[in-house]
């Protein structure tokens, strides 16, 4: 798993939604660790059409959403990022994104840091 690869996660929800976890794209934006150690940040991936329609401050747009294996025209939420192991992750692989848009997403996460 490396920085820029799209992966299936189950992600987590709020407490107060029937289901606390949801079966849901996300872009692994860094790794830290090694083994048993390792820490995977991963963002949230939406195809919401109440999100594509208007991108909120910290939403990042994929553009080539089809050349990914995504379903539909998909947006990053990077303020919506989890800190998950290796077994939360199904071991299909979307695809990875250019390193302009992993950047951008990046950014916008550093930006909530500060």
């Amino acid at each position: 798993m490396n920085p820029g690869d799209i992966r299936l996660v189950w992600f987590p929800f709020s407490h107060s939604e029937p289901k606390p976890y949801k079966k849901r794209p996300v872009l692994i934006v860094g790794t830290a660790g090694r083994g048993a150690d390792r820490a995977i940040l991963a963002a949230m991936i939406t195809s919401s059409a109440k999100r594509l329609a208007g991108l909120g401050p910290h939403d990042v747009a994929i553009k080539d959403w089809q050349s990914l294996g995504l379903v539909a025209p998909s947006v990053v939420r990077a303020h919506r990022i989890w800190t998950a192991d290796d077994r939360d992750f199904e071991n299909r692989l979307f695809g990875q994104v250019k390193d302009t848009l992993l950047e951008e997403v990046r950014q916008h996460v550093r930006g909530l840091l500060t």
